[in-house]
């Protein structure tokens, strides 16, 4: 006699959002311009100005699109979060081969999108762009796996604290090489000298700073760390009830929204800069 494995139920307000966020990353922004066009209403266009990024601070709607799957990818790896650091190497080498496998699978075809359209793949190593939208997603969800994988909650809200506080002080108060600290305009910032020196191939529309540039893929390892920690409270919902935990995500989320526009004060919300 042979027994099967109970499949894991999938959770259908995360594959819902999945959904509605792939929804605006394939054009959903369309929707606005074709509904003004239907219906001659002026208040289509309130919303159709949300659906193009910021010029530099600040945020819209759409910029908070790409932030918001990094975060799902976390909310995922959080419901059902594994420890692998007590297993013998042979048996965690599996789970670190695939995280390989699909860090460099996304980074690959993140290049192959950025030359999917116009003149096609350039055979010069230094005319391509090599730092993708798929490439952060890759390297959030890895490095946010390593820590899953071999550290406790409280180390990896330590962590995430630390990545955010590091990066503020970096940006703000460490003088730039031959600039000034806390210039955080394209050129002068820290982001433009690390893509300037570390950077391979071209930038995105060959811009001083690449939204997906070298530096701000660390803050981004906290949008998928904070999608964790969401999934760890939704696991939890029977041991504390759906209205409870329904209450604590919303309370945590009204935190974050408040601390985060404080910070903005002193240090601006900024997608390129990924602030």
């Amino acid at each position: 006699m042979t027994t099967t494995q109970p499949t894991r139920k999938r959770l259908a307000s995360l594959d819902a959002l999945r959904g509605m966020d792939m929804f605006w990353i394939l054009g959903g922004q369309s929707l606005f311009a074709a509904l003004f066009v239907l219906t001659g209403w002026t208040g289509w266009k309130v919303f159709e100005a949300h659906t193009v990024h910021s010029v530099w601070h600040g945020f819209t709607f759409y910029d908070l699109i790409f932030p918001l799957f990094i975060f799902l990818s976390g909310v995922a790896m959080g419901l059902a979060p594994k420890r692998i650091d007590h297993l013998p190497f042979d048996e965690r080498k599996v789970y670190y081969r695939k995280a390989g496998k699909r860090l460099l699978l996304l980074c690959l075809l993140g290049i192959l999108y950025n030359h999917g359209w116009g003149t096609g793949m350039p055979m010069a190593l230094d005319e391509i762009r090599y730092v993708s939208v798929l490439g952060r997603i890759a390297i959030a969800w890895f490095f946010c796996a390593m820590l899953v994988w071999h550290t406790s909650l409280r180390t990896q809200i330590i962590t995430a604290g630390a990545i955010l506080v590091a990066y503020w002080l970096l940006l703000c108060f460490v003088p730039v090489p031959g600039g000034s600290a806390g210039d955080l305009s394209a050129a002068g910032s820290w982001n433009a000298w690390f893509d300037a020196h570390l950077l391979p191939g071209i930038s995105y529309q060959n811009r001083v700073v690449d939204p997906e540039g070298v530096l701000s893929n660390i803050p981004a390892i906290v949008n998928a760390l904070m999608g964790v920690f969401a999934g760890q409270l939704v696991a939890r919902a029977q041991q504390i009830g759906e209205w409870k935990m329904t209450a604590l995500l919303f309370a945590a989320g009204a935190v974050s929204v408040c601390l985060g526009w404080l910070w903005d004060l002193q240090f601006p919300v900024n997608k390129e800069l990924w602030t």
